[in-house]
């Protein structure tokens, strides 16, 4: 996994917890930092959200979801484990 800081903090519109940093999933070595359309979950409550143009979150949609799960079953399965896991405070239960 590969950490990036982001170019602004970001704020989970959730939770409050400001977010400075991605650790990307991706085997993509290349990617420098999110781009627009890329997901992310919250270190803090464990929402999944969307990175704008701007490299802002906005909250992901339950349309954008059912999309991901018809074209990317493995991320979806993989995005909902790791939501579930940091909103129960359970880390110990994300193993790839």
């Amino acid at each position: 996994m590969i950490s990036h800081n982001l170019p602004q903090d970001n704020t989970c519109t959730n939770c409050g917890y400001v977010m400075n940093a991605t650790t990307s999933v991706s085997e993509n070595r290349e990617q420098e930092s999110p781009k627009e359309g890329d997901l992310s979950v919250c270190a803090g409550c464990g929402m999944i959200s969307k990175f704008n143009q701007d490299c802002n979150l906005r909250p992901v949609t339950p349309e954008e979801l059912v999309e991901l799960h018809a074209t990317d079953e493995d991320a979806y399965f993989l995005l909902m484990k790791v939501s579930k896991c940091l909103k129960s405070n359970d880390l110990n239960t994300v193993k790839p």
